[in-house]
This record gives C-alpha cells, structure tokens and sequence, in this order.
C-alpha cells in the first residue's frame, strides 16, 4: 500500500479544478485525491471554492501552472489570495444563501431531499450578520422621521396644504 503525501495548496487547488472540470486534465480525480484536497485546503477554503463555482464565478485564480507548481513563492500567493478572498468575499456567500434558499424551496416542492450546503465559515456568518443588522438598523432610522415613506399610507394633509376639500 503505498502512503501519499499531504498535497501542498496548489495540488489540492488543481483536484478542486479538475474536480469541476477547469483545467487540460480531462479524467476527474478519484475519491482519494479528493479527499486528500479536502484536507489540504481545509474547510473553509474548500467550502469557498464551492461557493464560486455555484455562483458560477471563475476559480482559474485558485489555478496554479505546470511550471510553478510546488513554488513556495506561487504557494504563498495562493495561500494569500485564498485567505482574503475567503473572509473578505462577503457577496459571493450571499449569492451561495439565496441559491441555496432556492434550491431547498425547489427540493421541498418537488418531494426530494435538500441538497447539501456549503458550510459558511464563522468570521463570514458573523459578517453577514453584523451587516444585515446595519441594514435593518438603517431601514429602521428611515422610517422613524419619515412615516408614510416606507410603504404605509401618506400622512394625511393639513387643511392649509391644498388637502383637495372645500376652502373655509
């Protein structure tokens, strides 16, 4: 049996390519190397990738070359690009909410099984939580001096303001 060595960032990032088809490779990998990617990238990153390809946004970035595979100085930059983009990339894992939220509603109406989501990291779901309290603290400021804006009837109006009646 033999014993397979850990795979650096940037072998795992091609299992991922060729996993969804990016890449010249044209036999996907086998179970093993999925796995040994998986660990690789670890959750968060393998999660991220998912989420740009359900989104349908590309992963070429995440690609490194034949000549610079096993680089340190490529694998830093993978591993630099793959850190900010993760955390920082706060629309993508809104769009990965709304599809899944559809997928789910579409599994529940046809009578199949939800599909597996993707694990949202934490410093994400508590960015998207500090924002959509932000929004909702904003919408709420706006309706306070404001009423009949924010989808209610228009205040009524004074009698000197041309409020259509008869003149006194």
């Amino acid at each position: 049996m033999e014993v397979q060595r850990p795979l650096s960032l940037g072998e795992a990032a091609r299992v991922f390519c060729r996993l969804h088809g990016v890449g010249r490779a044209t036999t996907p990998p086998s179970p093993a190397q999925i796995a040994a990617a998986q660990a690789a990238l670890g959750p968060d990153y393998w999660a991220y990738l998912r989420a740009r390809v359900l989104t349908e946004k590309p992963i070429t970035a995440y690609f490194i070359g034949d000549q610079r595979l096993g680089d340190a100085e490529a694998e830093r930059g993978l591993a630099e690009r793959l850190r900010v983009r993760c955390y920082d990339d706060i629309e993508t894992w809104e769009e990965v909410a709304e599809k899944e939220r559809e997928a789910v509603e579409q599994a529940r109406f046809a009578g199949r099984e939800p599909p597996d989501l993707i694990p949202v990291p934490g410093k994400v779901r508590e960015e998207i939580e500090r924002r959509m309290r932000v929004k909702a603290e904003r919408g709420r400021g706006a309706r306070g001096g404001q009423a009949g804006r924010a989808g209610g009837p228009p205040p009524a109006p004074k009698p000197d303001e041309g409020g259509g009646g008869p003149k006194p």
